[in-house]
């Protein structure tokens, strides 16, 4: 299920290339407005980025919530909402299973300095579910 989640994100992030926010600027850069193709290579840069983290911090988050928790869930699914124009965001809650749910906005993957940032950011919500089990 998650490969399927994270094939669909990669394709959602492509996808939105010709509108998907890029990195702030500074107050007065004269820089021209970014090439199509460039801003392509940035989508898909983010995308693989987001795939990699997940693949990373998963199973890791996983095997940490199997160990401090008991008779709850430790099977997260990764989503993405690919609402554009939304204020970067991530965050945790449960479906009506009680599966843990993080989702991310594109907006926030976007707007990552580095996977580092993406990975924390999914250890934050991780803990969410794992201090506080429902």
């Amino acid at each position: 299920m998650i490969r399927y989640v994270l094939f669909i994100s990669l394709f959602l992030l492509s996808a939105c290339a010709e509108i998907t926010p890029m990195p702030p600027t500074a107050p007065g850069d004269e820089r021209d407005t970014l090439s199509d193709v460039e801003i392509q290579r940035f989508a898909d840069r983010a995308a693989r980025q987001f795939v990699r983290v997940v693949e990373t911090v998963e199973p890791v988050a996983e095997a940490e919530c199997r160990n401090r928790t008991r008779d709850v869930s430790c099977d997260f699914q990764i989503v993405v909402d690919d609402r554009l124009n939304q204020p970067p965001n991530a965050f945790h809650t449960l479906d009506r299973n009680g599966q843990p749910i993080i989702a991310f906005n594109l907006a926030l993957i976007l707007a990552v300095e580095n996977a580092d940032e993406l990975a924390f950011i999914m250890g934050h919500e991780a803990a969410h579910h794992i201090a506080r089990p429902y």
